[in-house]
């Protein structure tokens, strides 16, 4: 089973050709797509980046694995899970290239973020004054939330993943101010994931990602799943 972010051209080509490859050594292979990212696309066009909600759906499909559920199963939960997730990334500072100091983008010393940034800091978000915290948090957790359907009584997953340059404390922030959004909103947030998961070198900004969850991803989430398993046929 493999991952690709969709929308990636080069994502999903490398990712076409090692499906081939690995069936042609006689593997048996399933492909999952995440792209949970929501932003505003003027041509329309579905080109949604997967971002970090891949970390928490590995453990998933790991957790289903160990459980002794087929290829087949466990590619049909997996998927389930990157459909019921969203995230938007939030920069606030460009990353640097490592050998010769060029910036990733062009948000410069502004006072301003961009909100739908790419992975790697690429652009194409909206670009907004400064805000705090709570201010943030107010302006895409309803979206994240609303897009994937979260109702009064709800159970939720909440990561908020730092892009390289911002502390743990500013982190732990915006975590307390989504859970207080949702809290509002008649969510229970079950599940959390809040740290350095998947950075861009010094980029300042943040990753914030919702996931509906059911009780079977309760139960999977809540099993240990540390080591490659065999799938049962």
């Amino acid at each position: 089973m493999r991952g690709a972010s969709r929308g990636v051209a080069g994502d999903q080509l490398a990712g076409k050709q090692a499906m081939k490859l690995a069936k042609k050594a006689g593997m048996n292979v399933r492909q999952v797509v995440t792209g949970e990212e929501i932003r505003y696309d003027p041509a329309g066009e579905d080109n949604r980046r997967g971002l970090a909600g891949c970390v928490p759906l590995y453990h998933i499909a790991a957790a289903a694995a160990a459980e002794g559920k087929t290829l087949d199963e466990v590619a049909e939960i997996a998927q389930r899970y990157a459909d019921s997730m969203a995230s938007i990334t939030v920069k606030s500072t460009d990353a640097t290239h490592p050998q010769n100091g060029m910036s990733f983008g062009d948000l410069g010393e502004t006072d301003q973020m961009e909100i739908g940034a790419g992975q790697h800091g690429e652009g194409g978000g909206v670009r907004v004054p400064m805000a705090s915290s709570a201010e943030t948090v107010a302006l895409i957790a309803p979206k994240l939330a609303d897009h994937v359907g979260l109702t009064e009584g709800d159970k939720a997953f909440v990561m908020i993943n730092g892009c390289g340059a911002t502390t743990l404390m500013e982190q732990l922030i915006l975590f307390k101010d989504t859970v207080a959004y949702l809290r509002g909103r008649g969510v229970e947030v079950v599940a959390s994931m809040v740290g350095e998961i998947l950075t861009v070198q010094e980029s300042g900004g943040f990753q914030m990602n919702i996931a509906k969850w059911d009780d079977e991803f309760v139960r999977l989430w809540n099993t240990p799943a540390h080591t490659p398993v065999f799938f049962r046929e």
